[in-house]
């Protein structure tokens, strides 16, 4: 089997929209160390508003209400 040519492989996509792809997906790459890092700062930050008391995760699927329950 040829895996230059199975579907979805972009066998058939012009070279310069590759090219273009290509830089897209440069630009919304995140490399691994950076990610661990927003990652970190992120449960820093859940534990932080977490440990207040009376906090809590919001557990419930919104209404689409824009009224406040009461």
């Amino acid at each position: 089997m040829d895996f230059d040519s199975r579907p979805g492989s972009m066998a058939d996509v012009p070279k310069d929209l590759l090219s273009e792809i290509k830089k897209l997906e440069e630009m919304f790459t995140v490399p691994k160390e950076r990610l661990d890092k927003i990652v970190t700062k992120f449960v820093k930050e859940l534990e932080k508003g977490l440990a207040k008391e009376g906090s809590t995760i919001v557990s419930t699927s919104p209404t689409g209400s824009l009224e406040r329950d009461r």
